[in-house]
């Protein structure tokens, strides 16, 4: 079901070259789960596999930065009264509709990826959307929205609305990483059940997600896509020329036509949060 495993030498480990690895002690210096997570990222199929101890990292990073963003959304999880129980679409902001997208996008990935045995595939899957997308975008912009949840009027329905679309989210993500990191997973999902005053379950009892496709939404996605790519290239001006992280700035973005202006308009706010800008103006080229 997998290739051979080797050193990181590529030779094959055996008790004659003293190079194996006991897993006892990476899981005593890693974590289990991240023990777990890593061999499954590194398990392709047929091919050799190379393992020294510092594959071992790229698991324990993965489950620190879900408990770390699990922790966050706890904290913003103040009690089931505080959290809507199901939200009218129409009052879904943009990003909530892109982490729904994105949501059932893995769903279904990983769900095709474990009913082929592609063991590797769906880890990476979890990873893109856990890391990549949960928490380096969705949690980021979101936060605004979370802080002034105990405001009054639009505001505070807004991020009612947002913690529900974060608990839902989380809990989801977790139902899909469970048979790859079932640990964490376990603790994560008993805190949330008490944040919200839920009775706790084993999560091992919850119901596989079914992706809804009806939630993917191909326009969303290009967008926030397009979003990503103007943050990133504003954060990447900001390092080489070395501008202090908490400089504010005024930025002005040359677009190709009156589509990509109107996007960047559209956008601009969040742009704005992410990017520590001031301003942000954007002209035809």
């Amino acid at each position: 079901i997998h290739g051979t495993i080797q050193d990181e030498l590529g030779r094959r480990m055996s008790k004659s070259l003293g190079n194996g690895i006991d897993p006892i002690e990476m899981i005593d210096r890693y974590g289990a789960d991240a023990v777990r997570y890593s061999l499954l990222r590194l398990a392709s199929d047929g091919q050799d596999i190379k393992l020294a101890e510092t594959r071992f990292e790229m698991g324990r990073n993965f489950v620190n930065k879900l408990w770390n963003a699990s922790r966050f959304t706890v904290m913003n999880l103040p009690g089931k009264d505080a959290v809507p129980a199901e939200v009218d679409p129409g009052e879904l902001e943009f990003e909530d509709r892109w982490i729904l997208s994105r949501l059932n996008r893995a769903v279904r990935a990983m769900s095709a990826a474990l009913d082929d045995y592609r063991l590797m595939d769906a880890a990476a899957a979890a990873y893109d959307f856990v890391w990549r997308e949960f928490c380096d975008w969705y949690l980021e912009i979101v936060k605004p929205r979370l802080y002034a949840a105990d405001e009054k009027g639009p505001a505070a329905r807004s991020g009612a609305v947002a913690r529900h679309v974060l608990a839902k989210t989380l809990r989801t993500a977790l139902r899909l990483l469970h048979p790859l990191i079932p640990f964490v997973t376990e603790e994560i999902h008993d805190q949330i059940a008490k944040a919200l005053g839920t009775a706790p379950h084993s999560i091992s009892l919850a119901d596989w997600p079914v992706p809804d496709d009806g939630k993917i939404d191909d326009r969303v996605d290009a967008e926030m896509q397009a979003m990503i790519d103007v943050t990133r290239a504003i954060r990447n001006i900001r390092a080489e020329m070395n501008v202090p992280e908490g400089a504010e700035l005024t930025a002005v973005v040359s677009t190709k036509g009156e589509e990509d202006r109107e996007l960047i308009a559209r956008q601009a706010h969040r742009i704005r949060h992410l990017s520590r800008l001031l301003t942000l103006d954007a002209g035809i080229d």
